[in-house]
């Protein structure tokens, strides 16, 4: 399922989190453990990143704006919903791709697949975007001149349908039981199971300067149980996403 190189980063992050005390263990753990990692720092420099950078604004971070335990306190770190995720959204990539194993550039795709949060912020904020991690995992694309791989590919290639390949995938996922049990006003009247499951199928195609791209997906599932919680909804989402680069405005 993961890699030695991943299982290294997330006890990595898991230890830091310990270290420092914090509560919960987060998606700047997890950064901060991959660009502390050799082949986490390479994917990064090729993306375009300033990994001493991330390093040491991941550090302040860390030490000033997380919640810490009280000394003594017997706990482990917590994952948060989003480091959870980005587990999950990894493994459903390498599983689609039919790779036996997610490795560390799966992680960081899956990383920046995700919402705000000061991690994501960090390195869309140096320019890394997801289409940069995936080109040079993927095909050795560096957006780096002279830097690991190949500089720059050549631009089109390949017929239309090479270039709008389908994707399919399939989240399953198990809520914490958080919320109120059907006819209980708060928790103290039990707590309810909820479960969510999704299909999804998309395409997408990258700009000419291969530094954007545009996806289109579909996605449906349900959410909810009617049993526990006394709720169940059905869902349909159409989405488009278009992200661009300086370059491709030229």
């Amino acid at each position: 399922m993961f890699s030695r190189t991943v299982e290294r980063v997330l006890n990595s992050a898991a230890r830091e989190a310990v270290t420092r005390r914090h509560a919960h263990l987060t998606l700047e753990h997890l950064l901060f453990a991959i660009v502390n990692e050799t082949s986490g720092d390479k994917i990064l420099r090729a993306a375009g990143a300033k990994t001493d950078k991330i390093k040491a604004d991941l550090d302040a971070f860390l030490d000033e704006h997380l919640e810490t335990l009280p000394l003594g306190a017997k706990r482990p770190p917590e994952q948060t919903l989003a480091f959870r995720r980005v587990l999950q959204t990894a493994v459903l990539h390498v599983q689609s791709a039919g790779k036996a194993e997610a490795d560390v550039g799966d992680i960081l795709a899956a990383l920046l697949a995700q919402g705000r949060s000061y991690a994501v912020d960090l390195l869309t904020g140096q320019g890394v975007s997801r289409l940069d991690i995936l080109n040079y995992i993927s095909h050795g694309i560096s957006k780096v001149s002279g830097g690991d791989g190949e500089a720059e590919a050549a631009p089109g290639g390949g017929s239309l349908l090479e270039r709008l390949p389908l994707r399919f995938g399939a989240t399953v996922l198990n809520w914490p039981d958080l919320l109120p049990r059907a006819g209980a006003s708060d928790v103290s009247g039990g707590v309810a199971h909820v479960d969510e499951w999704a299909v999804s199928l998309g395409t997408g195609v990258l700009t000419p300067d291969r530094g954007g791209s545009f996806d289109l997906s579909l996605e449906g599932g349900r959410r909810g149980n009617e049993d526990d919680l006394g709720a169940r909804e059905t869902f349909l989402r159409l989405t488009l996403s278009i992200q661009v680069s300086d370059e491709t405005w030229k």
